[in-house]
């Protein structure tokens, strides 16, 4: 239960950016489909307060249906293709099939599940060309709006699963649609404009803007947004640094089950925590719940703690190398090492040590 042997990574992982997420997560931090909020229109996407896509979408429209078979069938050639014939399909459909088009091929190349990323690229940009048409009514949904916002900023899962490299995409008309949401009191467009405020995207970066934007979102409710305000709260980003406001904000966005918040409630708590080997008492139920949901660097965390046997939990290589494996499948460089030194020297795995040979 000593130290770990030559070449492991120990450490605890610490977060490089006060707003960075995984991106498995990216859909509970950086674009929050509406529906469960706002309006139902889209009907596509997981609730608000979830990253995972807990509900099937409802049956198409028989004339929507029809025409995002012949988009995907498009985009599954060699070469993916968009769909030749796609303005004569959207001159026939109404504004809201429009929409409810732009979502279901939205919705088609959104993580989790795992997609092509020339198929994606052109299924995203005709979306866009579907929505910017359903746009061009007066009287088009907010839901539309939102959504052609997230996409053209590159702020939704979709596009950043697939690198950005999306072509249509205008950074300055996502925030403009963004924008006019958050001026009209949408809160989910408040949110993720502040983001754009926050990293420069289509905007000029005003931290104190998004600040303001992020107080608004969670008065409205979007849990998300209270760990974005303790982040800036944290790090003095458009406010004086108030590292007790933050981790107020952190509890509260613990509560509402914000795995990032867990996670950057148990690293506050442990800098200030002298005793213990500096693990806070309350850190492993914190990177068990983030873990839990799907966050690879508490998967990690809590994978060295039980290598250890720190922090009061339990010493078990078991435990480690489960937690670590899922911390690799996560992207997480010191989590593969570990995994694979214990694979090599056989640490509580018996007989998985010699498929490592």
């Amino acid at each position: 239960m000593g130290a770990l042997g030559r070449g492991f990574q120990w450490s605890l992982t610490r977060s490089s950016s006060a707003s960075s997420s995984d991106d498995k997560l990216r859909a509970f931090y950086e674009a929050f489909d509406p529906s469960a909020e706002v309006s139902p229109s889209t009907g596509h996407a997981a609730a608000p307060h979830s990253h995972s896509h807990a509900t099937d979408p409802p049956a198409l429209s028989p004339a929507v249906s029809d025409v995002m078979g012949k988009v995907v069938e498009a985009s599954l050639g060699d070469p993916p293709a968009e769909l030749c014939d796609l303005d004569m399909s959207l001159e026939a459909m109404s504004t809201g099939e429009a929409a409810e088009l732009g979502a279901a091929l939205v919705a088609h190349v959104t993580p989790p599940p795992p997609v092509d990323p020339p198929m994606a690229r052109v299924v995203l940009t005709q979306a866009v060309t579907v929505l910017e048409h359903a746009l061009e009514d007066a009287n088009a949904s907010d839901d539309a709006a939102y959504l052609a916002g997230l996409l053209h900023a590159g702020a939704h899962p979709a596009v950043a699963a697939n690198a950005g490299d999306v072509p249509g995409l205008r950074p300055g008309r996502g925030a403009a649609l963004l924008k006019s949401l958050a001026t009209r009191g949408h809160p989910w467009a408040q949110f993720g404009l502040a983001q754009l405020l926050r990293e420069g995207k289509g905007v000029k970066v005003n931290p104190a803007a998004a600040l303001a934007l992020l107080e608004l979102a969670a008065k409205a409710g979007v849990a998300p947004a209270l760990h974005n305000l303790a982040t800036m709260h944290a790090a003095g980003e458009g406010t004086p640094a108030a590292p007790q406001r933050a981790k107020e904000l952190w509890e509260e966005a613990v509560e509402a089950g914000d795995p990032l918040a867990a996670f950057a409630l148990s690293q506050a708590l442990d800098a200030e925590t002298e005793t213990n080997d500096g693990i806070h008492p309350r850190t492993p139920a914190l990177l068990r719940a983030a873990a839990d949901a799907g966050l690879a660097r508490a998967a990690h965390n809590l994978g060295t703690l039980h290598f250890m046997g720190k922090g009061g939990v339990p010493h078990s290589f078991k435990t480690a190398f489960q937690l670590f494996e899922a911390a690799a499948s996560g992207g997480v460089v010191g989590a593969m090492v570990n995994a694979g030194h214990m694979l090599a020297e056989g640490k509580g795995l018996g007989h998985r040590r010699r498929r490592s040979c």
